[in-house]
């Protein structure tokens, strides 16, 4: 597979546990260990590594209505 689909997969299981049906869910915490399995394998360089980190982050997250990142 080449590494920038990986980068997209490990993206999409960012975005995925994020779902409120599945946020604290068993099954969210397994996809985000795989998805930073990823991230540990395609971020070769600190600069990636941190930008790849913040996906974790809830906080940068943004909803349809919002302008920018939410607050706590």
């Amino acid at each position: 597979m080449p590494r920038q689909d990986v980068r997209f997969v490990m993206m999409g299981l960012q975005q995925v546990v994020a779902h409120p049906a599945l946020a604290g869910t068993p099954m969210a915490e397994r996809m985000e260990a795989v998805g930073r399995q990823i991230m540990e394998q395609v971020s070769d360089d600190a600069e990636l590594y941190a930008v790849a980190e913040a996906g974790w982050n809830r906080t940068f997250d943004v909803g349809p209505d919002d302008d920018g990142p939410r607050e706590g």
